[in-house]
């Protein structure tokens, strides 16, 4: 270790090894016993005592920031990629595949999977072995990020569930799978990659980079022309719009490939082509693809004549909850009132969209729950 009150070169650094072969150093066990700050997926219940007591070789090393006050890790508190595979193979065989249901055991898994990205950062691997194992796990913890964005943004998850904090830890997961990709180039093969990159591109819908498409080129052919990949590809084009500038600051620009085609995203999804895990992903921005569709009504319905807006009672709750892929009236009544959109009774005692008189930028289109997005064949 590097003498921490003595000051160093970035060339001089010393890239820490991990020794610890537990899956909790030692030390943090000791320390967390004591403090009473064991978690309930840490222990077990005495079938005599019918109490929950603390089972050591069950305890995960848990998630801790940088800060002041705490030291630079030794290598006995770091696990070796072995031991993080092991670790990540308990989590997904016992924790996550227990009899508790997710939304009970998300908080544990999240924290203890972070812990594991971050031992792997902290050792920058070269060795073959190493990192194929870190991608393996880094792939692991993206699945769980992404089927957790959907199956607890369900109306019938009860336990507390931060969709934001949700999509940033699977935003930083993807990265370093991309690093890893991108590092290991001609030198290691990666048999899940297609797979990966293809959920990258659908959560880059809403990327303020709107270079997406330049970066893809420079894939490989084979990579770039895989069907997940081309798929994807589709996706983005479908769910991007023309009046939403992307980019920073002064470089801030239309995206060139947006083909605003919401009937087309939504059908791709409802295809057997995409993948339950594809679908979750391209989930998270269904709202915004229906903000485009309502926005692509309103510029066609407002060619009309003023004297004949008020009067189409064309778009009644039922079309447009077909068109929009809700599962009932209910949410599709819920979208638009959030969207402070109206609604007026024809003869038939039917609710239909009333544009009125107002220009499309006086309604205040946001993003809408999350718990409005869930539609059936997600699932």
């Amino acid at each position: 270790m590097a003498d921490p009150n003595q000051p160093t070169s970035l060339n001089q650094a010393i890239t820490p090894v991990g020794t610890c072969t537990s899956m909790c150093p030692e030390f943090e066990r000791v320390e967390r016993i004591v403090q009473k700050m064991v978690d309930k997926s840490e222990k077990l219940l005495h079938p005599s005592t019918n109490s929950l007591q603390n089972l050591e070789t069950k305890m995960l090393k848990r998630f801790r920031r940088s800060a002041a006050g705490y030291d630079e890790q030794l290598p006995s508190d770091i696990r070796t990629p072995k031991t993080l595979l092991q670790t990540m193979n308990y989590l997904i065989r016992h924790v996550i595949g227990g009899p508790e249901p997710l939304g009970l055991i998300h908080k544990f898994v999240w924290d203890r999977t972070r812990s594991i990205r971050n031992d792997f950062s902290v050792q920058q691997l070269t060795q073959e072995e190493h990192v194929k194992m870190a991608v393996t796990c880094l792939e692991r913890i993206a699945r769980f990020h992404i089927v957790s964005l959907h199956l607890l943004s369900s109306p019938a998850n009860e336990e507390p569930f931060d969709h934001h904090q949700e999509r940033e830890q699977l935003n930083n997961t993807m990265l370093s799978l991309m690093y890893y990709y991108d590092d290991n180039r001609g030198r290691i093969s990666f048999p899940n990659e297609d797979e990966f990159r293809a959920y990258y591109i659908i959560f880059s819908i809403l990327d303020q980079r709107p270079d997406l498409e330049a970066r893809v080129q420079k894939w490989p052919a084979e990579l770039r022309n895989s069907p997940r990949v081309q798929l994807a590809l589709e996706l983005l084009a479908a769910a991007g719009n023309g009046w939403e500038y992307q980019g920073t600051l002064d470089s801030k620009r239309q995206n060139a490939i947006a083909q605003g085609f919401y009937e087309r995203f939504f059908s791709l999804v409802d295809s057997p082509a995409v993948s339950y895990l594809m679908a979750c992903v391209a989930e998270i921005y269904f709202n915004n693809v229906r903000l485009t569709a309502i926005r692509s009504i309103w510029k066609g319905y407002c060619r009309y004549p003023s004297s004949q807006q008020q009067k189409n009672e064309e778009w009644t709750v039922n079309e447009l909850t077909r068109v929009l892929y809700f599962d009932d009236t209910e949410q599709t009544i819920k979208f638009c009132e959030e969207q402070d959109l109206e609604f007026a009774e024809n003869a038939n005692g039917d609710l239909y969209l009333n544009w009125g008189n107002r220009n499309i930028d006086s309604v205040g289109m946001c993003d809408s729950r999350r718990r409005n997005r869930l539609i059936s064949f997600v699932s």
